[in-house]
C-alpha cells in the first residue's frame, strides 16, 4: 500500500500538467497538446494541478435576493413581449377596420354611381329599389364584419389595460 501511494502521485502530477506546442504542416500552424511534427515548437507548460483554496471554493450561490430579482426581471420582460404582442395584435384589427370600411365604401359607390339608363320610368324605379336593395345588404354586411373586428378589438384592449395595471 505504502508503495503505491507515491506511483498515484507521480501519475496524478503527470496528468495534471498540459503543454501546448505549435507545428507547422503544410504551410498550416497547428497548436496541439502533444508534438505534432519534428518541428514542434513548445509554447507553454500549464500546471493545472487544483490548489487547497480551489479545492476548498464551492460554487458561487444567488441569495434570495438576487434570485428574486431576476424572476422579477424574467416576469417583467415576459408582460413586455406580451403587450407588444396586443399591441400589434391590436393595430392589425385596426387596420383591418379601416379595409373594411375601405370596401364598403367602394361598393356603395360602385352601387350609386351605376348610371340609369333604362327607356321608362317603371324600369328606373325597379333598378333604383334593386339598388336601394343591395346598398342595404352591403351595410348588413359590412357592419356585422366590422362589428366583430371591433369586439375582438375591444378585447384586445381590455387585455392591454389589464397588463398595465400589473
Amino acid at each position: 500500500m505504502k508503495k503505491l501511494f507515491p506511483l498515484s502521485l507521480l501519475l496524478f502530477s503527470v496528468v495534471t500538467h498540459a503543454s501546448v506546442y505549435r507545428c507547422e504542416q503544410n504551410g498550416v500552424t497547428l497548436f496541439s497538446q502533444t508534438p505534432c511534427a519534428d518541428n514542434a515548437e513548445k509554447l507553454a507548460q500549464y500546471d493545472t494541478t487544483p490548489t487547497p483554496a480551489s479545492r476548498a471554493a464551492t460554487p458561487p450561490t444567488r441569495d434570495s435576493a438576487q434570485s428574486h430579482n431576476a424572476t422579477d426581471s424574467l416576469q417583467q420582460i415576459s408582460l413586455n413581449v406580451r403587450k407588444q404582442s396586443l399591441e400589434r395584435q391590436l393595430q392589425q384589427l385596426n387596420n383591418r377596420i379601416r379595409n373594411l370600411e375601405q370596401e364598403r365604401n367602394a361598393k356603395l359607390s360602385e352601387i350609386t354611381g351605376e348610371d340609369i339608363q333604362s327607356p321608362d320610368a317603371v324600369t328606373g324605379r325597379t333598378f333604383i329599389a334593386g339598388a336601394a336593395e343591395e346598398m342595404r345588404s352591403t351595410l348588413n354586411h359590412y357592419q356585422l364584419e366590422i362589428s366583430k373586428v371591433q369586439q375582438q378589438a375591444g378585447r384586445v384592449t381590455e387585455q392591454l389595460r389589464q397588463l398595465e395595471a400589473l
